[in-house]
């Protein structure tokens, strides 16, 4: 059985991926914590421009072998589009 997560990325967010968007399910790493007063992961892009981003996709694929260290998976970054709950979450 599965539900769709309450927390993953909104509309608008930066997000940090693996270069494999089109690949679903994607898998999701939070880099916020407001308890913490963490939010976001700041990145600087090759062209040496900076950005924050609050979350990490990645593909199955890459998730299967970089799910202990998903920051290197890392390949760009991007805007989310839409708030459609597109995660999902196994409950057992």
């Amino acid at each position: 059985m599965s539900k769709f997560t309450k927390s993953q990325p909104s509309d608008g967010d930066t997000i940090l991926h693996c270069g494999h968007l089109e690949n679903k399910p994607h898998h999701v790493y939070a880099m916020s914590d407001p308890s913490k007063s963490i939010v976001g992961c700041q990145f600087t892009r090759p062209d040496g421009t900076k950005g924050v981003a609050k979350w990490m996709v990645l593909c199955s694929q890459c998730f299967d072998v970089y799910f202990a260290a998903p920051e290197k998976a890392m390949r760009a970054d991007a805007t989310w589009i839409g708030d459609e709950p597109a995660i999902e979450k196994n409950i057992q």
